[in-house]
């Protein structure tokens, strides 16, 4: 089933277009990642995803509905009280909604989130990545199917980031759908299922960050021989069409798509002869500053 379905949604400010025809869906369960520069339109999308604002026009459907209890928010910005401790803050903004049972629902979102052992911590008093881990909790307490994280771990060091993926991911193992927004590429990378790339108000592609990359860019397999290679084992190894294979001596250097394919290849191609194979894959990163290139 699909938990949110976004069809040709368009977003006007004036003359200005934010958003120009953007369609795609994202399945139940998912972790999917919205990306794009600045001003690509990912926040105006969001908007309109969490029914904070209307498009101009398209249609935006979460589990079928245009029900806002069915999607949680956590923002960029922490929207948690500074002297109230985590209990109090979860029990504060579960109560805001009606919840049942506001202390038990706000000890098991603690719980969940790693947070148990700071229940009677003051929020001011938390970790950079704890104060974020409390955000989440709030806005989890009426058990929402769909959760948007706006830039979850900007501005966190890189031990607290990390925490915070795991969190994410044991979040998902709840069963809630999340779409999430980053300018961290290896956040993007590590942490979605698929990924939508936004420019300029229009959808590049919508993917898995691996086929998103194959689609632009080639991993290089480079063999290090303790020969050097004869031309029919050369022949050999140039099999597929796509695949770019350049030699310097005892080097061979293979630009291609599918590394998992060229290595074994090349280890029956080449056998003992081989002293080492290194493999350098592209990255999100790479994908980008390639598009930015481009643009240019």
């Amino acid at each position: 089933m699909d938990a949110v379905i976004v069809e040709n949604v368009v977003k006007r400010f004036g003359s200005f277009t934010a958003l120009d025809g953007v369609s795609f869906s994202i399945g139940e369960g998912e972790i999917f990642g919205l990306l794009g520069h600045n001003g690509a339109g990912k926040s105006t999308l969001i908007n309109i995803i969490s029914l904070i604002s209307k498009p101009t026009s398209g249609v935006v459907s979460v589990f079928g509905k245009k029900d806002r209890s069915l999607i949680g928010l956590a923002p960029q910005e922490n929207a948690v009280y500074a002297d109230l401790t985590c209990l109090e803050n979860v029990v504060h903004f579960a109560r805001l909604y009606g919840i049942k049972n506001p202390v038990i629902v706000a000890a098991h979102l603690l719980s969940v989130l790693g947070l148990d052992g700071k229940a009677e911590a003051r929020a001011r008093d938390l970790s950079g990545g704890m104060r974020r881990r409390l955000n989440l909790a709030c806005s989890m307490v009426y058990n929402p199917k769909l959760l948007i994280l706006d830039e979850p771990t900007s501005g966190l060091d890189p031990i607290a980031r990390r925490a915070l993926w795991k969190t994410i991911k044991d979040v998902q193992k709840e069963g809630i759908t999340i779409l999430l927004t980053t300018h961290y590429m290896d956040e993007a990378e590590y942490l979605c299922d698929r990924i939508a790339i936004l420019d300029s108000g229009r959808l590049v592609d919508v993917d898995t960050p691996l086929r998103l990359k194959r689609k632009t860019l080639h991993s290089v397999v480079t063999v290090e021989l303790n020969k050097v290679p004869t031309s029919a084992e050369l022949k050999r190894l140039s099999i597929h069409p796509e695949d770019k294979v350049l030699q310097s001596g005892t080097t061979i250097t293979i630009e291609c798509n599918e590394p998992e394919r060229v290595i074994p290849l090349a280890s029956k191609v080449f056998g003992e002869k081989i002293a080492r194979i290194n493999v350098n894959n592209p990255t999100l990163e790479d994908l980008f500053m390639k598009m930015a290139e481009v643009k240019r």
